[in-house]
């Protein structure tokens, strides 16, 4: 089977070896079935199939076998991140807040956490906590050395903020600006990711609040 017709038929494939898993016992196959799990758990994402991703990602952290954060620690991260985006997604929030837990305790620096802290964060503001999410958001850009400025100083930092972006824009042309490389920076692409989450939770709660974020 070329790697065509895997892709076209990759969900009935994953699928027996998930009926087949107790006997597969080689650890290189092992692994390389891993690989496949992301894949078809990213497609079956694609195609809002959010259990059957779940399944797969699932699979695939089991076919990781003992101790996968010290021997195989980013596909491991790489797995419980998709499976607890998924468990979101279908509200499974017990099983998606161990995974964090998990992640929490096992990552190896703060931005390995972003993700799963933006899972929580949003899982908390659709159950009425939205406070709570802000502040495990204002924590953790903390963490990532992007300090947000306290309320009394909110309005201060950003008018100078603001004076300083405009100063910036205002001697580049509009091809210039349309011509910036992309943000590639994975501290700052984690930290927008959670202003993006706050931003959301305080538009209906901190309405003050929001256009500081």
């Amino acid at each position: 089977m070329d790697t065509k017709q895997l892709d076209e038929f990759i969900f009935s494939v994953l699928t027996q070896f998930l009926e087949a898993k107790s006997l597969l016992d080689v650890p290189r196959e092992r692994e390389a079935l891993s690989e496949f799990c992301i894949h078809g758990g990213r497609k079956a994402a694609s195609q809002s199939a959010f259990r059957l991703a779940a399944d797969l990602f699932r699979f695939g952290i089991e076919l990781l076998g003992n101790n996968p954060w010290r021997t195989q620690y980013s596909k491991t991260l790489q797995l419980h991140n998709a499976l607890i985006e998924m468990l979101l997604c279908t509200s499974n929030i017990k099983e998606m807040n161990q995974l964090i837990d998990i992640v929490f305790f096992r990552a190896k620096s703060p931005l390995a956490r972003v993700q799963a802290t933006i899972a929580r964060m949003c899982a908390l503001g659709s159950r009425g906590s939205q406070l709570e999410a802000i502040d495990i958001g204002t924590a953790t850009l903390e963490s990532l050395n992007e300090r947000f400025p306290c309320k009394n100083d909110c309005r201060s930092t950003m008018m100078r903020e603001i004076k300083k972006v405009g100063k910036k824009l205002n001697s580049m042309t509009d091809d210039e600006i349309l011509s910036l490389p992309q943000m590639t920076d994975e501290t700052k692409l984690g930290a927008v990711g959670i202003l993006h989450e706050m931003y959301t939770l305080a538009v209906f709660t901190r309405e003050k609040f929001a256009p500081f974020v």
